[in-house]
């Protein structure tokens, strides 16, 4: 076999370069570095961010674990396990409920609708056990309340109220209390949980609330049942949130997203920015946490200007239009599920206010009710669900109205009202 000498391989010329290599080495090190400093940069704000809203969230749960149940403060059950298990899905045939609650509670229910109070009286009798809860213990990782399914409890609410209707259109009002008031307390616990949670709380507590109002106005409720009522609106006042409280709980969510990416490593991919953001190019070029830190300060700062908003623009022109100008600044708002438009978050704020606005229309009647004769006039009350206060009015013969003038500013056949009927004349001695 001939041999034959290969010749001898040459490096590139730009390889055999002293300064090259040494540049190469450089670029090298210097991506390696930058990854390192970015990452432990990404780290750092995410940790800056949990430390700086831990004093928030460990003071949610605080406030949390103090509640108890304003009627018995004995009871140790907890509500969270107690409503999972009440509820009910009608289904179709609960359109006479919905009707029922639809309409005045001057109105006499149909047979129909008392057929299927009738036949779900396990259903009521399982929610008013449940309502008897008195624990609100939050779990180790959450800074609220987690009811779980949220649509059976609410059906099972409606029947509840409804009975309550039934209850008084039937002249049984300690029966009709009883229902009415579990329904408001339950609402309430329900105000605990997340921002959702809250807003189903309220398809809850209002229609029972409009319905103890329509009995305070008429008159029908004895001195002791106003006193029941007076007592448990009282306890429950401080626990019904406004618009900046269901966003607070919001913000606490921020939180918990925050310490999970840093015990894990790893953050949620609604954290990036979405398919139509030109910013997502960058973005796709920066490790996760990076994504994270920037998304969890953007959205917390949105957060606070729309609970700024909450407090300070009762006009909902304002509310919408200082919304709108704040969209601009709402880049990751999508991180907690909050993608509301400004007039969804104008509605939000007025299904929360709801609750408050009757109960403070309630506590101020049951007040005149024990008064000698009928003020002309009473202190300012800040509507929760207006632009000014409450409304009050004087009739003839001890009648009086007090009224929220709502979303709009003006009295309208959609906004609460509480209208006192005349007093009877007392009997001729």
């Amino acid at each position: 076999m001939l041999g034959c000498a290969l010749p001898p391989m040459t490096k590139p010329a730009w390889y055999r370069s002293r300064r090259l290599k040494i540049a190469l080495v450089a670029v090298i090190a210097t991506l390696v570095g930058v990854g390192i400093g970015v990452d432990i940069w990404s780290k750092s704000r995410v940790r800056a961010f949990a430390k700086a809203s831990e004093p928030a969230w460990e003071a949610e749960r605080a406030r949390l674990e103090l509640l108890d149940n304003p009627s018995d403060p004995t009871v140790k059950d907890a509500c969270a396990p107690a409503y999972l298990a009440a509820g009910v899905d009608l289904g179709a045939s609960g359109r006479p409920i919905g009707l029922a609650l639809g309409g005045s509670p001057k109105e006499k229910i149909t047979d129909e609708a008392r057929a299927i109070v009738a036949a779900e009286k396990g259903a009521i009798d399982a929610f008013l056990k449940a309502s008897r809860c008195g624990k609100y213990t939050p779990k180790p990782n959450e800074a609220w309340v987690t009811y779980g399914r949220l649509y059976p409890f609410f059906i099972a609410g409606r029947l509840v109220i409804v009975d309550g209707r039934i209850r008084a259109e039937d002249g049984d009002l300690d029966a009709a209390l009883d229902r009415l008031l579990a329904a408001v307390k339950a609402g309430t616990d329900l105000e605990q949980g997340t921002l959702m949670a809250g807003v189903h709380g309220v398809a809850v507590s209002a229609p029972a609330l409009s319905t103890i109002a329509w009995l305070v106005s008429e008159g029908r409720l004895s001195e002791a049942q106003r006193d029941r009522v007076e007592r448990l609106l009282l306890a429950l006042a401080p626990r019904m949130p406004t618009m900046a409280d269901g966003v607070q709980k919001q913000r606490l969510l921020l939180h918990q997203i925050a310490t999970e990416a840093l015990a894990t490593g790893k953050a949620p991919e609604n954290a990036r920015p979405s398919a139509d953001n030109p910013g997502r190019f960058v973005a796709a070029a920066l490790p996760p946490l990076a994504i994270l830190a920037d998304a969890l300060w953007k959205q917390d700062r949105f957060l606070g200007h729309v609970q700024d908003f909450a407090r300070e623009d009762r006009d909902p022109i304002l509310f919408v239009t200082r919304m709108a100008n704040a969209e601009p600044r709402a880049k990751s708002r999508v991180l907690t599920g909050f993608d509301f438009p400004p007039y969804g978050l104008m509605q939000k704020a007025h299904n929360l206010c709801i609750p408050q606005a009757w109960t403070k229309m309630i506590l101020t009647a049951l007040t005149l009710e024990k008064a000698p004769s009928i003020p002309a006039a009473l202190p300012p009350m800040e509507d929760p669900c207006g632009a000014g206060s409450l409304l009050y009015f004087t009739g003839a013969t001890g009648s009086y109205v007090l009224a929220s003038t709502g979303k709009d500013g003006t009295i309208s056949d959609d906004d609460l009202r509480l209208e006192r009927a005349p007093k009877p004349p007392p009997p001729a001695l």
